[in-house]
């Protein structure tokens, strides 16, 4: 699945904070998780708290990090996997991942993984609980949450 590119209209909301400083269109399952989930859930799996995830941001913000002059207004980073990677909610609250292997960044270049992030909490909770000594475990728990899953996460699940 292709992300929305940045600049489509349609794609976008405004990045405008809204009386709590956040982006207006941050998915209230989002705000309820700043509060609950801060931290490591799992070693490639890194939530941040609020004043990271602003920190984050706002450096995502700087054009340098933009292929071909892309602007992330439909892009707010939630989360790292601790080499560099992010985790990327979208203004439809589809959850993406981006490798930092893959250079500047583009919504070409981000990778669907789930519809919401409530998933992606689940896939976190699927992945910390498992052993991972038993793949066809973990990859059928992950297919429960989302048909394809375990395909599309990006690292290795055993």
């Amino acid at each position: 699945m292709m992300p929305p590119s940045s600049s489509d209209p349609a794609a976008r909301r405004s990045r405008r904070p809204n009386s709590s400083g956040l982006p207006d269109w941050l998915p209230s399952a989002y705000l309820d998780a700043l509060s609950s989930s801060e931290g490591e859930l799992e070693p490639d799996l890194i939530f941040f708290g609020e004043a990271r995830a602003r920190r984050e941001n706002l450096e995502f913000d700087d054009a340098d990090y933009w292929l071909r002059g892309e602007r992330p207004d439909a892009w707010w980073i939630f989360g790292e996997s601790g080499q560099g990677d992010h985790w990327l909610l979208h203004t439809d609250s589809q959850v993406y991942f981006f490798d930092h292997e893959q250079g500047q960044r583009s919504a070409a270049r981000f990778a669907f993984v789930v519809e919401s992030l409530p998933q992606w909490l689940e896939m976190a909770n699927v992945l910390e609980s498992s052993d991972r000594s038993s793949d066809r475990i973990v990859r059928d728990a992950l297919e429960r949450i989302s048909p394809g899953l375990a395909d599309r996460y990006p690292f290795a699940l055993a």
